[in-house]
């Protein structure tokens, strides 16, 4: 499944599941309140950049614009070795980040 996203532009999460479910939006609750959910071949990422999440969680993530290069932190006790992740790492999935700087944009 190839996800339509446009860099750049804003997406409330119930815009996103529109995208990935298109009639149907997004399944209530779960991985799609907090830190990222798998839809087919793709890894869509909801990450707060300077401000702690839902949990309470601060990660150091962050976005270097000179660069664009993000840095990201997964959930608690996740590590490069879960299954996620090495597919994530070997290019089989595709990330989709989508970041906030404020508690309610």
């Amino acid at each position: 499944m190839d996800l339509e996203f446009k860099r750049g532009s804003l997406y409330t999460r119930k815009n996103i599941g529109e995208i990935c479910f298109p009639g149907k939006g997004r399944p209530a609750g779960g991985p799609w309140d907090t830190g990222y959910v798998s839809v087919e071949n793709n890894l869509i990422i909801f990450m707060n950049i300077g401000i702690p999440g839902k949990t309470g969680h601060d990660f150091d993530n962050n976005f270097d614009e000179e660069t664009n290069t993000i840095t990201w932190y997964g959930k608690p006790n996740t590590h490069s070795k879960q299954p996620t992740f090495q597919k994530l790492l070997n290019g089989e999935i595709t990330p989709y980040f989508f970041a906030r700087w404020n508690q309610k944009p």
